[in-house]
């Protein structure tokens, strides 16, 4: 995924939220689903990363245990 996906997620995530809110009309609750989805949104947002960091070092860990591939002139 690229980033504007995770950004539109997050949005579209955040607009069901405050959505729902206005649906049951809970005034009185609906800053602490508010914060709630806000802190969903943001949660997956940092274990995509986190996952994606980690894909990349194992790729370059892959990377340095291959063979050099013999050159042109050999």
């Amino acid at each position: 995924m690229k980033t504007a996906d995770l950004v539109a997620l997050f949005w579209i995530g955040t607009a069901l939220g405050v959505l729902s809110c206005l649906i049951h009309r809970a005034w009185v609750t609906s800053a602490h689903s508010l914060l709630l989805v806000f802190a969903a949104a943001w949660l997956a947002l940092v274990v995509y990363a986190i996952k994606r960091w980690r894909r990349a070092l194992r790729r370059r860990r892959i990377g340095f245990l291959r063979p050099n591939p013999p050159s042109v002139t050999e």
